[in-house]
């Protein structure tokens, strides 16, 4: 892990709609896992869950949660905006059938990949896994097809296929127990 600098503002961070073209600011995973934890933003994740209209509840999200590129620092909101990589991947675990405390267990332990940070994805039925990556070998997309054909046949889960995007969005839901490593939770005062 000595080679993943977590407190880096390493990540762009946008506000309130998807649509916005220009990063905010930058965050590093410090921060990201801090505001997880805090309770600002518990109430629109709150009322996210309570919409039972699959699109309504898309709508809300895209121009109610703020979002980050997990992957790196961008001029502009697409695979061509990327100023530098993070070395950083977010993997999108959704409508996951297991527990999602379960399924959390076995990534926190895998034994080939080292969790960042990993939480409750802003719906409440999945999960978001951030793990270092090195994309000199072979660049995100090749790093995303390995981790997605690994963790299909290792554990029978299905990463979201647009996480092979660099630039795919990240919302940033409420979870306190949102799950930090070491080098994260000695920086969270």
């Amino acid at each position: 892990m000595d080679d993943y600098k977590v407190t880096t503002k390493s990540i762009s961070h946008y506000g309130k709609s998807v649509f916005q073209k220009y990063e905010k600011d930058r965050m590093s995973l410090v921060d990201v896992c801090k505001i997880i934890r805090s309770e600002e933003y518990k109430e629109v994740t709150l009322h996210l869950r309570s919409i039972e209209n699959e699109d309504d509840a898309r709508q809300f999200k895209m121009k109610n949660f703020e979002h980050v590129r997990m992957s790196g620092v961008f001029y502009f909101n697409s695979d061509d905006g990327l100023k530098h990589h993070s070395g950083y991947i977010c993997i999108d675990l959704d409508h996951l059938d297991e527990d999602i405390r379960e399924v959390s267990a076995k990534l926190i332990l895998d034994p080939f990949f080292y969790t960042l940070i990993l939480f409750t994805s802003p719906s409440g039925n999945g999960l978001k896994w951030v793990i270092p990556i090195d994309i000199s070998q072979g660049g995100h997309r090749a790093c995303f097809e390995a981790i997605a054909y690994y963790l299909k046949e290792t554990y029978g889960l299905v990463a979201d296929p647009a996480c092979i995007n660099v630039s795919r969005t990240c919302f940033l839901p409420y979870d306190p127990e949102c799950y930090a490593c070491k080098e994260i939770l000695e920086q969270i005062v």
